[in-house]
């Protein structure tokens, strides 16, 4: 199929074809139904199971090129290695804060079972925000660091609950066995 000139005037052709009032009506319905047929036919480009957007497929050429001006020759593998590490580290690191907001927000001290039940919760749904996000890879140490953070945190917060607790029971002892020795 051919298209018909967008205008009928020469001179309408030069500039921005796009703002010209005079665009035939036939053009742009051919215009219309080319873009139409386009993104009907056209299948979603995948690599490893994982749709490409157009921000990924510019990462993956702008790896490629790297590759390129120091002299290499890119290859896909190392290229979408790389950006699994990148995507996955800033996955990372949202889930972290995420975690850390809500360590923010547990007051201490409070029951062990509460306590324990709370940070289970939200170590879960922080793992959970982080798959969610996250770039499969063959290796994904990213997970590995994160779970290890994770349980970290939880022991010091878990030890810093008991340090509290303990004091306020010796305080609490203290208060009441003061009078008995008096």
């Amino acid at each position: 199929t051919t298209i018909i000139r967008p205008v009928t005037e020469e001179s309408d052709l030069q500039g921005d074809i796009l703002a010209c009032p005079n665009l035939r009506p036939e053009f742009v319905e051919q215009m219309n139904a080319f873009r139409t047929s386009l993104f009907d036919s056209a299948s979603v480009k995948q690599i490893n199971g994982l749709a490409m957007t157009g921000p990924l497929m510019a990462d993956m050429i702008e790896s490629w090129l790297g590759g390129i001006n120091k002299g290499g020759v890119p290859r896909m593998d190392d290229s979408w290695t790389a950006l699994c590490q990148s995507r996955n580290m800033v996955a990372m690191k949202a889930a972290t804060k995420t975690f850390d907001d809500g360590i923010q927000m547990i007051k201490l001290p409070t029951a062990n079972d509460s306590i324990h039940s709370r940070l289970f919760s939200l170590k879960v749904a922080t793992l959970d925000q982080y798959k969610e996000n996250r770039f499969v890879s063959e290796s994904d140490s990213f997970e590995t660091d994160l779970d290890d953070y994770i349980d970290g945190v939880i022991n010091r917060v878990v030890k810093q609950n008991k340090s509290i607790v303990d004091a306020n029971m010796q305080r609490i002892l203290t208060e009441f066995v003061s009078p008995l020795k008096g």
